[in-house]
């Protein structure tokens, strides 16, 4: 297998073929997906929960909301290396 790169003026390929070891690269990748979907879950549930709406101050709601953001790209970054994998 092999990593391409479009870039303005040229193709990068790099063959990834023996540098590391796939089966354990998606175990990894499969328990951080876990991690992070966990964390999203959490997050979406404080952000649904009236209370901490109403009793939070805004910038902790917005803080709470860049967090599920940023979990959300993670994740899809970390899905998307996954499906590299094959």
């Amino acid at each position: 297998s092999v990593a391409t790169e479009v870039l303005a003026d040229a193709q990068v390929i790099v063959p990834l073929a023996g540098l590391f070891d796939a089966g354990a690269e998606r175990a990894r990748l499969e328990k951080e997906r876990e991690q992070v979907l966990g964390q999203a879950h959490g997050l979406e549930a404080q952000l649904s929960n009236d209370r901490f709406l109403s009793a939070a101050r805004p910038e902790v709601v917005e803080s709470t909301r860049r967090r599920l953001e940023d979990a959300r790209s993670k994740l899809a970054g970390v899905e998307a290396r996954l499906a590299e994998l094959g």
